[in-house]
C-alpha cells in the first residue's frame, strides 16, 4: 500500500554498537502550498500530495546500512510491478469503496480500475509504468558503476534521478497540468533525516520508536506506557477485556498526539513529558477497566 511516491520512517538497531536511530523520511509539504485553501483540499486529490520522501529514504538506508545495489534491492519490485501480483482484499475493498474519486484522474484509474472496475479480492494487478521507473533508477545507478564510480557515487546518481532530474521534472509538469501544488523545488529541497528515536520501557523491555513528524511511533509508546499500569498476566490474548483496555489505551494517547504531535521544526512536542511515567500513570487512572468512556480531554502539559 506504499511505494516510491509516499513517504516513510525506519527504525535501526545496530548490532555491532548497540545503536538505535530512527529515519525520517515522511516527506514535506509542497512550499505552494495555501495555509487558506479549504482544509478538505489536504485530504484528496493532487493538492493533497506531498513531497515523495519514500525513494530519499531507501537510498539513505541503503548508504549508511546496505551491503547490496540498488539494481539487486529493486529486482523483485521490478517484476512484481510488470508482470503483476494477487492484489490483498483489504487494499481491493478499499479501491471498491473509493472507485468514484479514483474515476477522477484518468493516470490513477487507468492503474487501479482496470478495464474500468475495481479489481476483485486476489485478481493480479500490474503496473507497468512503476516497472519503467524502478528500471530507469536503476539504469542511473549500473551507468556510475559501469564507469568506474564507487557504490556510494552511484546511490547518490539515483537519487539525483529522482530528486532533480527526469523525474523531478515529470512531477513537476504533471502538477502544473492538474492543478497541484508539489514542484521542482519541492523535490530538490527534499533530504531524508536521521534522528533520536523515541523509547520508553514496558515491563522491563525498552521500547523504541519513530519520532515526530511521526504519529504513531509515540502515539505507540504513549499506548504502551498505559497498559503497562494494568495487570494483563490473566487477562486472555484477543478477550474483548484487553480489548477494552487497548481501545481506552488508543483513546486516551491519541487525544493528546491529535492536540501535540506536528512538526518539530515548526513547534515545541512536549516529547518529554507525553513519555513520562506521571503521565502514564495519571493517564492511566481515567481508564474505566469495566465501562468505555468518551474521548478524553486534552493534557495540559
Amino acid at each position: 500500500a506504499s511505494s516510491i511516491g509516499a513517504n516513510g520512517f525506519a527504525t535501526v538497531y545496530e548490532k555491532a554498537t548497540g545503536k538505535v536511530e530512527a529515519l525520517k523520511f515522511g516527506g514535506a509539504a509542497p512550499f505552494a502550498l495555501d495555509p487558506a485553501s479549504d482544509p478538505k483540499a489536504f485530504d484528496w486529490g493532487v493538492k493533497a500530495a506531498a513531497t515523495p520522501g519514500a525513494f530519499g529514504g531507501w537510498i539513505e538506508l541503503l548508504r549508511k546500512q546496505g551491503r547490496l545495489s540498488l539494481a539487486d534491492v529493486m529486482k523483485p519490485a521490478i517484476d512484481l510491478a510488470r508482470n503483476g501480483h494477487p492484489i490483498d482484499p483489504s487494499i481491493a475493498r478499499i479501491i471498491t469503496i473509493m472507485q468514484e474519486r479514483l474515476r477522477q484522474n484518468p493516470t490513477t484509474a487507468a492503474i487501479y480500475l482496470p478495464g474500468g472496475e475495481p479489481p476483485a479480492p486476489r485478481q493480479i494487478l500490474r503496473n507497468e509504468n512503476l516497472a519503467r521507473t524502478f528500471e530507469a533508477l536503476v539504469a542511473e545507478e549500473q551507468s556510475v558503476l559501469s564507469s568506474g564510480g564507487d557504490r556510494d557515487t552511484a546511490l547518490l546518481a539515483a537519487r539525483a534521478y529522482f530528486y532533480t532530474g527526469p523525474i523531478a521534472a515529470e512531477l513537476d509538469r504533471f502538477f502544473r497540468e492538474v492543478g497541484g501544488w508539489l514542484r521542482k523545488e519541492d523535490l530538490a529541497a527534499y533530504n531524508a533525516e536521521w534522528a533520536e528515536p523515541v523509547k520508553t520501557s514496558y515491563r522491563g523491555h525498552d521500547v523504541y520508536s519513530t519520532p515526530p513528524t511521526s504519529r504513531g511511533g509515540l502515539e505507540v509508546c504513549m499506548q504502551a506506557s498505559l497498559l503497562e499500569r494494568f495487570d494483563l498476566s490473566a487477562v486472555k490474548p484477543a478477550s474483548a477485556q484487553l480489548v477494552h483496555l487497548q481501545a481506552e489505551a488508543i483513546k486516551h494517547a491519541k487525544a493528546d498526539i491529535y492536540a501535540y504531535d506536528a512538526d518539530p521544526k515548526f513547534t515545541n512536542v512536549p516529547v518529554a513529558a507525553m513519555l513520562s511515567k506521571a503521565y502514564a500513570r495519571d493517564r492511566s487512572a481515567l481508564i474505566d477497566p469495566a465501562r468505555a468512556l468518551p474521548f478524553p480531554a486534552v493534557t495540559d502539559f
